[in-house]
């Protein structure tokens, strides 16, 4: 049996709406996210320790699994991202937050110290995501699938704040 393993990361898009869903504020209540859109100084802080991620934007991921459900290649795993790269403080941006750059240490710190409580505040939880850099190496997918994403991590980005 063949078995084919596609690692995407964060899949984000018009259509593909988890990323912002997840945002923190997206909990507050309509008012609240009003008035904070309207005065910028209100928007929630997003701590961002400077580690690079990447999106991909969902029609990409569909195109690497049409591939690897028709293509005559190789089974294994492919890692799924786009090219480029953006930050928590892009992403927070983007999609109505304030980021604000803090020294990876205390990123670190602060995420290890929290990984210990019995609730974590979903503000706290970008933390653990901001820790340490999630870029993927996506070349065997682009060599053995032929698989190219058509969008970038910044233009997924774009693509998912203007949907939302």
């Amino acid at each position: 049996m063949e078995v084919f393993v596609l690692r995407p990361c964060v899949v984000a898009g018009p259509k593909a709406h988890a990323l912002a869903d997840a945002m923190p504020w997206k909990r507050l209540p309509g008012p609240v996210r009003a008035v904070a859109r309207a005065v910028p100084l209100l928007k929630p802080v997003v701590p961002d320790p400077g580690f690079p991620l990447q999106l991909v934007h969902h029609d990409d991921v569909a195109t690497a699994i049409a591939l690897a459900a028709t293509a005559p290649v190789p089974p294994g795993a492919y890692n799924i991202a786009a090219g480029g790269e953006v930050t928590i403080t892009d992403v927070a941006n983007a999609l109505g937050g304030r980021g604000v750059r803090v020294p990876a240490s205390a990123a670190s710190a602060a995420s290890a110290a929290i990984s210990h409580l019995p609730f974590v505040p979903s503000l706290v939880e970008w933390l653990h995501v901001a820790r340490t850099s999630v870029v993927m190496d996506t070349r065997k997918a682009q060599r053995e699938l032929g698989w190219h994403p058509t969008h970038s991590s910044a233009e997924t980005l774009a693509a998912l704040a203007q949907a939302v």
